[in-house]
């Protein structure tokens, strides 16, 4: 979970359904995202509201740029199939950080 203000709050929760996985909170409602980004987004990290940042369990960190969602990389590591992101955090928008662990 992460949020700029009480009126803009994002969180994720992984699942069989792209559809359940993200949240935003208005201050109000809590809405699902009508972007399908992954059915196994683990965490989020922000600056502000109009950059905050993603990654999931399939190789993919995701970024937001206020007005939707985007695939800003996909990571590989040779001899795994796969890099799950476990969690984003960042000193500011030039210094993002990215860890988890390869299967």
């Amino acid at each position: 979970m992460w949020g700029s203000s009480p009126d803009n709050i994002w969180a994720v929760a992984s699942g069989a359904s792209y559809k359940d996985c993200l949240w935003h909170y208005d201050g109000k409602k809590r809405i699902k995202s009508s972007q399908l980004l992954s059915s196994a987004v683990y965490t989020l990290f922000g600056f502000n509201a109009d950059d905050i940042w993603a990654g999931d369990g399939y190789s993919t960190i995701w970024k937001y740029n206020g007005n939707k969602w985007y695939k800003f990389t996909e990571l590989s590591l040779s001899g795994y199939d796969n890099v799950i992101i476990s969690s984003i955090y960042g000193k500011n928008p030039h210094y993002i950080y990215a860890v988890g662990f390869a299967q």
